[in-house]
């Protein structure tokens, strides 16, 4: 038998045979089999960490690849069957977070994925599904626990798939917040505009007008 070194996983290869017939005589190629080595990630367990970026910028990001993945019949899902799933996981730093899959290349394009709680041996919460095209490829992920690991299984239902990605975790900044009384305009211009303890300000004056042809009027918001 022949026994082929290490392979990298989640790699394509292309498979010849032929027979040795005597120690000068070979017979012909066959005709090229084709093959690919498991996915790394093809197993919940084994989940590659999504690099979770502090705010909107894809800076720090993962390659993905369904290549050589199957199904790990682990966790529902929404839209079919998870013929070839891998796994990734992070851990939320907020609230909300978005996922991020650009530079989707293969013979299958649109991508499945699936966020759940939990963990791979205790069992895993489906918290929900969305899909991912070359032309929609960022979802927002809202109610999460800060310091809390989720896992992402990315599929597609069909096989093989030998689909390529990138795929990072971003950071939408919070909502603006307003208040129209947490500060007096005086405590606006004191404590917040100019925040010196060694200024004096006296007799701070201002107008607001009623409509956007006036004069602008001040206020706070965080």
């Amino acid at each position: 038998p022949f026994t082929t070194p290490v392979l990298p996983s989640g790699t394509l290869y292309d498979v010849y045979v032929r027979s040795n017939c005597s120690g000068t005589n070979q017979s012909t190629w066959s005709i090229a089999g084709s093959g690919s080595t498991k996915a790394p990630n093809d197993e919940c367990i084994n989940a590659i960490p999504i690099p979770v970026n502090p705010d909107t910028f894809c800076v720090d990001s993962v390659d993905g690849s369904l290549i050589g993945a199957t199904n790990s019949n682990l966790g529902t899902v929404c839209t079919g069957v998870s013929n070839n799933d891998v796994w990734f996981q992070f851990t939320a730093t907020q609230a909300m977070h978005i996922l991020s899959l650009d530079n989707i290349v293969g013979n299958v394009t649109t991508l499945y994925t699936v966020l759940y709680s939990g963990d791979c041996a205790g069992g895993l919460t489906q918290i929900e599904c969305d899909n991912f095209t070359d032309f929609n490829s960022i979802n927002t992920y809202n109610n999460l626990v800060p310091g809390t690991t989720y896992y992402v299984k990315i599929y597609t239902t069909t096989v093989p798939a030998v689909t390529t990605y990138t795929a990072c975790i971003l950071s939408p900044l919070p909502p603006i917040r307003t208040s129209n009384n947490e500060y007096t305009v005086p405590e606006l211009v004191t404590e917040i505009l100019i925040n010196n303890p060694c200024a004096n300000v006296e007799n701070v004056t201002w107008s607001t007008s009623s409509n956007s042809t006036g004069p602008l009027g001040i206020g706070y918001f965080e």
